[in-house]
């Protein structure tokens, strides 16, 4: 029995599992007051209207995510704590007008920008996260 549970949880502890938040074209996602939005192994796409406000957006956990879509997409604060293998990849060019806090894990830039403007920093960054 001890054995069969061991099995479970080696296979279910190296599953990962990825979504996406998808923001149509028209619709309006907003985030507002000290909201956080946690993106765990999630990709953001936006076709529509997002709007972060004063928030924070957060992209965790062990897989991949992207930022992409057809939309600009302008972060308050965007947090990175991605473990393992983890990465956040840009598919469009970004803004950030408050921090990047880099906790673990990497931004990949594709090629694309990640415009900080006049009141945008790095806090954390390193060769490794």
């Amino acid at each position: 029995m001890k054995q069969t549970i061991i099995a479970l949880y080696l296979i279910t502890s190296s599953y990962s599992l990825a979504a996406q938040l998808t923001i149509s074209p028209g619709a309006v996602f907003q985030l507002s007051g000290n909201a956080q939005l946690t993106l765990q192994n999630t990709d953001l796409v936006n076709n529509g209207n997002f709007s972060a406000g004063n928030s924070k957006v957060l992209f965790t956990g062990n897989a991949p995510s992207s930022v992409s879509g057809s939309m600009p997409v302008q972060f308050y604060e965007l947090e990175i704590n991605k473990t393992g293998s983890g990465t956040v990849a840009l598919q469009r060019e970004v803004s950030v007008s408050q921090q990047i806090n880099f906790v673990a894990g990497l931004l990949r830039l594709n090629n694309f920008n990640l415009d900080l403007g006049t009141t945008g920093f790095l806090t954390g960054e390193s060769e490794t996260s």
